[in-house]
């Protein structure tokens, strides 16, 4: 029986791993933002026109919410800048994680393409 990722509807996973939160003092922020647009650089690199990003280490990783967000948002905004086959990069969240990002991303432009 194949994995959950391999049922996806998607052509392909990019796997991006965040940065635990300990205490804010060991480059977290850096390294979030890092595997955000790392994981846009590389879908563009795949020719993906879609690539949806998970609150990366924003759960059990310890980030707050709202820098993550924050973070997130900024990151997928500045690879938007780069051109890109990337046309959307929508956030696939958590329930109650949809008011931080609402808020975080109405700070950034995030016009794609």
């Amino acid at each position: 029986m194949p994995s959950v990722a391999g049922r996806l509807p998607a052509r392909w996973v990019i796997h991006a791993v965040g940065p635990v939160r300990r205490g804010g003092d060991h480059s977290e922020a850096g390294l979030l933002a890092s595997a955000d647009a790392t994981a846009m650089r590389v879908a563009g690199e795949l020719g993906a026109r879609s690539v949806t990003l998970p609150a990366i280490s924003l759960g059990v990783f310890g980030f707050p919410r709202a820098e993550g967000a924050l973070i997130a948002g900024a990151a997928v905004a500045d690879a938007s800048a780069v051109p890109s086959t990337v046309e959307r990069a929508p956030f696939v969240l958590r329930p109650d994680m949809t008011g931080e990002f609402r808020a975080a991303l109405a700070r950034v432009d995030l016009t794609l393409g």
